[in-house]
Order: structure tokens, then sequence, then C-alpha cells
């Protein structure tokens, strides 16, 4: 039951509620003897509000709407990193393989791969998590971009395992043949008439007299596989003992008067560079003995030279091939980063065609259709 106040008459308040009983409340009276007022509640205030279905509006209907795939922004942050980082790695582990410091203190350049090694790792690990994070949906800031991170260590992993094998085949092809050459003793006006091969043992460069040239009426060869090729070292006339030899691989037939090694036909050149590869100085040494008993000579102690015009520019060359073949790498891989990163970069920003998101939407009485979703 509701009490209604009329005007000028005091009545009694009451509140109603529907899920309260009726409580008698005593009216206070105002100030300046103004009547009290009723404080009502109405009852609909209680009742939830239910929209009823198909009554005063259009039946709703549903819709498919498509949405485009949006196109991804580029990080160019992360490109720069991506083309800078394995590069970076790539030509100081190539430097430190290749040179100097690999020679002088190994145990540091041991260190230094691998601490490049670790740096991948790490970048691996950060890889991963990022893209489970991702995956997750807990990412946020730079863990969304987890795929420059996987382009990062992948390109990283390239870059440490290529710095290795170059950097390795630089340092003994070229930079070991350099440092021995360099550290062995040189002599000039050698005469092989005077002279005898244990007086040069330590000898890498020797520069011959005027008078000095290959003897090639006694040249043989040698063959295992390969014709390992040797030339007396002479002055005219010479005979009896032979402690001085001119070599070379593949340059002659193995029969006598035959020999195109080194520069063989320049009678301007007087100069051997000391051969250092010990693998090969067996066979060379069967090759002399194969001359000894051809030709009646004696070789007790022979020495083998590489038949050059100056052996000082020759042992320079190594040094110079070493850095001709870093710098050439370094471009090359550098070209070789930049173009994977472009490619990744439209890769992943690509807009593929046909590609998009399909949503339902509801549409009803008092709304519009929108204009690209069709009936």
């Amino acid at each position: 039951m509701t009490t209604i106040a009329r005007a000028g008459v005091p009545q009694s308040g009451y509140v109603t509620s529907p899920s309260q009983p009726m409580v008698s409340q005593p009216m206070t009276r105002m100030a300046g003897n103004v009547p009290p007022r009723v404080v009502k509640q109405r009852w609909t205030s209680w009742v939830p509000q239910v929209s009823i279905p198909w009554y005063g509006a259009s039946p709703e209907r549903k819709a498919d709407v498509y949405e485009p795939k949006s196109r991804r922004r580029l990080n160019f942050v992360s490109i720069l990193q991506s083309i800078l980082i394995p590069w970076l790695l790539f030509a100081t582990l190539t430097a430190a393989l290749a040179f100097e410091i690999h020679y002088q203190r190994p145990w540091f350049v041991y260190m230094f791969c691998g601490l490049g090694f670790a740096a991948v790792a790490i970048v691996g690990f950060i890889a991963v998590d990022a893209s489970l994070r991702f995956r997750s949906g807990l990412a946020r800031g730079i863990e969304r971009d987890f795929t420059w991170f996987s382009f990062l260590f992948l390109t990283m992993a390239l870059a440490w395992l290529g710095a290795i094998v170059l950097g390795d085949y630089i340092y003994h092809s070229k930079m070991i043949p350099f440092f021995d050459m360099r550290a062995l003793n040189s002599y000039v006006d050698v005469d092989p008439a005077r002279m005898l091969g244990e007086q040069v043992m330590d000898g890498g460069r020797v520069q011959f007299t005027d008078e000095t040239a290959l003897d090639l009426s006694k040249s043989t060869g040698f063959r295992n596989g390969e014709t390992y090729c040797v030339a007396p070292i002479a002055t005219d006339p010479m005979e009896g003992r032979f402690d001085f030899w001119a070599v070379g691989m593949g340059c002659c037939s193995g029969v006598g008067n035959d020999f195109a090694c080194g520069e063989y036909n320049n009678r301007n050149v007087h100069g051997g560079l000391r051969l250092m590869d010990d693998s090969q100085r067996a066979y060379y040494r069967l090759a002399v003995q194969q001359a000894e008993a051809s030709f009646g000579i004696s070789a007790p102690h022979p020495v083998f030279y590489h038949w050059v015009q100056d052996p000082w520019q020759s042992v320079s060359m190594y040094r110079q091939q070493a850095m001709s073949w870093y710098l050439a790498s370094i471009s090359a891989f550098f070209v070789m980063q930049c173009f994977l990163v472009v490619s990744a970069s439209l890769y992943a920003t690509v807009d593929r065609e046909g590609i998009g998101v399909s949503t339902s939407l509801t549409v009803g009485a008092g709304k519009e259709w929108p204009e690209n979703v069709e009936a």
C-alpha cells in the first residue's frame, strides 16, 4: 500500500518496496512550517529491464563484414640492428681469426669466438621467449617484433659460422706462410757453386748472384697423384753437388728438360722463396733422388725454393692477398645481409590479396547497413 500526500494535509510517510515490508517512518517537520515531503520509490525501478524480441522492431539480421588485413609498419630500429649486428660480428670475428692477433695470442681469439657464440645463443633465447609471449598474448612493446629476433638469431648464427670458416682459411693459407717466412733470415748474393745448403738452412728469402740460373737439362719430376717438379739452381759451369733446387707442382711432365714452374723463362730472376709446406717436402726429396740417379749428381742436403724475381715482395703478397680476401668477404656479407633484411621486410609488410578477417555484424531496426556489407 502506498500513501498519497495531499496538498496542505500532513500525512505519515511510507516507503514501499517489493522486497521489504511496509515500514512506518515519522515525518520530520521542516523549519518554517513547510509541509513534509513524502519520499517515494517507484516499484518499476526494481524490475529488470527485459527487451522483448520482435516487439516494435524488425528482426535482427547478421552479416559478414570483410576486414582486410592491415599492413604492418616497418620497424627501422630492428632493420638497422638486423643489418649491423650480424655484419659487425662477422667482420670482427674474421679479423681476429685471420690476422696477427691469432698468431700472437691464440687464447684471446678462442675466447672471443666463445663470446660470439654466447651472444648468438642469448639472441636465440630472446627470440624463443618473445615468440612464446606473443603466442600467449602476453607480449608488449618490443616483444611484439619476435620475427625480427628470430631473423637476427639466424643471421648471427650464419655470421658466426662463416667467420670461423673463412677466418681459419685465410689464416692457414695466407698468414701462416707470411709469419713463418718473416721469422726466417734473408740472404743476398748467394753463390750455389761456393755455398752449401747447410749454410742457409734458416734462410726464407734468398737472392742469388746475377750469374745464377736454372739448369733445366737436369730437371725431373716425381708423380704421386700430382707431379712434383724439381730443377737445380746453379751457375755455369757447375758439376757434382747441387744443394739448391727450384720446385713447383704440376708444371712439368716428369721427363728431363721439361720444367715450367715459377718465373723460369725470365732471365732477370735470381731469387728464391723458401718452401714452407712440410707436407710437400718429402715428395720433392724423392724427385731429387730420382735426378741424382738419372744424371749422376749428388744432393746430400737439398734446400727447396720457389723461383721468383723479388722474394721480399712475394712475402708481402701473402698479406696483401689475405687483406683482399678479408675486404671482399665482409663486403659480400654486407650486401647479402642487406638483401636478406630487405626481403624479410617486404615479406613482413606485404598486404596479401584475398586475406582478411570475417566478422559478424548484427543489424536491427533503426540501424543502417554498412556500404560494404551484402544483406
